[in-house]
């Protein structure tokens, strides 16, 4: 799933090829086992050819997130932006975005979460998954309000609060699929199964 967003998000070949190849190390090893000679030799292209686009790993770390970054924001404003659509079909679409049934769901959380713990020590990555955080919630939240105004969602409940909980749902299931990798549970069909479950709580 992540190859194909970067296929949409990153026009230049070479670039592409060059975190395509680093992400695929990176699944493999994890990001702290990845040195930029390794992402050079699995690329295919010449070291010269490598640093031209980016001068270090950090730096091909932030080009695979703000890309994905990117590409959820989108997705999440077009259904946003369908004002037709039900408040539980909106956010069962959006919420489909990640892995495919078929893939390594605890390889890509864990490499997620390499991601995030790296933003402590990198200024530009922190401020790139900030910004996707506060985007996401705020999404979420303008999602539940036109519930709200539709009669849809139930006008007592505080739709910040249940925003930052759909979000915590995700966050903690992609926890839980780290160590329970091996039981056979998809962590974002589970989400969504808990997901709508909460919205039919506060559902009008």
């Amino acid at each position: 799933m992540l190859y194909d967003i970067l296929k949409q998000r990153i026009a230049d070949e070479r670039k592409l090829q060059i975190v395509t190849a680093a992400l695929e190390l990176m699944l493999q090893k994890g990001i702290l086992n990845v040195s930029m000679n390794e992402v050079i030799d699995h690329s295919g292209l010449s070291k010269g050819g490598v640093y031209y686009h980016f001068r270090n790993k950090d730096e091909i770390i932030c080009s695979i997130i703000q890309a994905f970054c990117d590409f959820k924001i989108s997705i999440t404003e077009h259904y946003l932006s369908a004002d037709d659509l039900p408040v539980k079909v909106m956010m069962n679409s959006l919420l489909s975005v990640g892995p495919e049934p078929s893939e390594d769901t605890s390889k890509w959380t864990r490499l997620g979460f390499d991601f995030i713990s790296l933003a402590a020590d990198n200024p530009h990555l922190k401020q790139i998954l900030s910004d996707f955080y506060k985007n996401l919630l705020n999404i979420l939240y303008l999602m539940l309000i036109n519930g709200q105004k539709r009669g849809e969602i139930k006008k007592s409940i505080d739709p910040m609060q249940v925003a930052k909980g759909i979000l915590a749902i995700f966050d903690g299931q992609g926890v839980a699929s780290i160590f329970n990798h091996n039981d056979g549970i998809n962590p974002i069909e589970v989400s969504k199964l808990t997901v709508m479950q909460l919205l039919d709580g506060i559902s009008d």
